[in-house]
Order: structure tokens, then C-alpha cells, then sequence
């Protein structure tokens, strides 16, 4: 990813209290498989949230997937790996979801 033009792609779950491993895994690979499949695209990160931070209580788990444009986020987007873990994350793996893309470099951090 390139910082100077670069996007952050940042998915927040409240998880459902009776979700199993097996579809965290899932999820996890449907990330992965995605990144792999688009271009000029790179998972950061995805796992278990493990702030102590008050803001953070009941957001369980993330996912931050970095690209170097839009045109890079808009691709995965429509992607249909990502209708794929749309369909997979909305049956039964959260309770609540939050979507943040966020610019990096000029217009973004500085």
C-alpha cells in the first residue's frame, strides 16, 4: 500500500454470543481470499479486539484491509468474494457491523 495516496478499509463486529469457531475461520479466510484476488490491496489485520479501553466494550472483532486508491477499494467492493462474505458475515456472525474507509498520506493522516 502505498502511504502517500493509500485508503484504509476498517470493519467492526459485535459479535453473536453464540457464534463458533468455525465461522470466525470462515470469515477470517473470506477476508484473505478477497485481498489475494484484488489488486493493489493488502489485509493489515483481522482478529479478536484486545483494547481494555472503555470505547472499545462490545466491539469484538476487526478487520483493516489497506489499498493504494480508490479504485483498488471500489474493485474489491464489487468484487463478488465480497458479496460471498457479506452473505457469510450477515448469517449469524454479528449483532452489529460498522464500515469506516479512511484516506492515508495527502487528504488523510498527516
Amino acid at each position: 500500500m502505498n502511504a502517500m495516496t493509500g485508503l484504509i478499509h476498517f470493519v467492526g463486529y459485535q459479535l453473536r454470543p453464540d457464534l463458533d469457531d468455525a465461522k470466525i475461520e470462515r470469515v477470517r479466510s473470506g477476508f484473505a481470499g478477497l485481498v489475494k484476488a484484488v489488486p493493489d490491496s493488502s489485509l493489515l489485520a483481522i482478529g479478536p479486539n484486545i483494547s481494555h479501553s472503555s470505547f472499545a466494550a462490545g466491539w469484538d472483532y476487526a478487520a483493516i484491509v489497506g489499498f493504494d486508491g480508490t479504485e483498488a477499494l471500489q474493485a474489491y467492493i464489487a468484487h463478488p468474494l465480497h458479496k460471498a462474505l457479506g452473505a457469510e458475515t450477515s448469517d449469524g456472525f454479528y449483532r452489529t457491523c460498522i464500515v469506516l474507509d479512511i484516506k492515508t498520506g495527502e487528504g488523510g493522516a498527516t
